[in-house]
């Protein structure tokens, strides 16, 4: 099953200016990025210019709901990666917040199950529902909101129920433009199946009346079944069982009872 390895936050803060930002990578030992990890970059833009695609992250199509981004970036760790992802966009005063998070024990070709999502969110706190096909697969629910006025703090998500948020969000704090925060938690679905929706909540909608969310399922790393290694394991030793026998000397022959005896 995948394993959450780290989660950052990151977000423009107070500024109302900013192009571009950095947030750390949450794989990251101090020295390499251990190759294999999935990374999932979750990005809300308050404005209507596209986020550009960081990169060696591959992009799913953003949302645009009430003149903000919603938008999700993955990528397979190589171990070429650096300490810290850049976000940027083109033009514009906006706030932006990312949350990332890092998994090992995923499967590195299928990455999600079913498949990546065909939008980064939907309007409001309830996921759209997926249907896995395999067993083992670690949920994803991603969530973002924006502030329906100037200089309003972000209230607080929660997650649907059985999720897990191990980090807050890092809200923006602009005091000209609406402030907009990421947020992200997981949970083990075990065996395959719907999920249904998945419904985080907010403790103020009033405050916070633009919301986003998406959930994905990070496929578990395929497993050798035992039967197939007992089935291998079998055929190796009839293999060299064949093979000794072929190169045993046959067995001689016993002489004839009396014969070499003396008469």
């Amino acid at each position: 099953m995948p394993t959450l390895r780290g989660v950052t936050t990151a977000s423009t803060g107070s500024s109302a200016a900013l192009l571009t930002y950095t947030v750390s990578n949450p794989s990251w030992t101090g020295s390499t990025t251990p190759a294999g990890d999935i990374v999932l970059l979750w990005v809300v833009l308050r404005g209507t210019v596209a986020l550009s695609t960081p990169a060696g992250f591959t992009a799913v199509p953003a949302a645009v709901i009430s003149s903000s981004q919603f938008q999700l970036f993955w990528r397979v760790t190589d171990g070429t990666e650096g300490s810290t992802f850049t976000i940027t966009w083109a033009s514009g005063a906006n706030t932006s917040s990312a949350m990332c998070r890092s998994y090992s024990g995923a499967d590195t070709v299928l990455v999600m199950d079913p498949a990546v999502p065909s939008s980064s969110g939907v309007t409001g706190l309830a996921a759209t529902g997926i249907t896995t096909v395999r067993n083992g697969d670690t949920l994803v629910w991603l969530a973002a909101t924006k502030t329906a006025s100037a200089g309003q703090a972000p209230a607080t998500i929660s997650p649907p129920s059985g999720f897990t948020g191990s980090t807050p969000s890092a809200p923006t704090s602009a005091a000209t433009i609406p402030n907009v925060q990421a947020y992200g938690a997981d949970a083990p679905q075990g065996a395959a199946g719907a999920t249904g929706t998945e419904t985080g909540s907010d403790s103020n909608t009033t405050v916070d009346s633009t919301q986003g969310s998406v959930v994905v399922a990070l496929a578990s790393a395929p497993q050798t079944s035992p039967g197939l290694l007992a089935q291998a394991g079998g055929r190796t030793w009839q293999r060299r069982f064949r093979r000794v026998q072929r190169q045993s000397p046959a067995p001689a022959t016993p002489a004839p009872e009396g014969w070499g005896q003396p008469l």
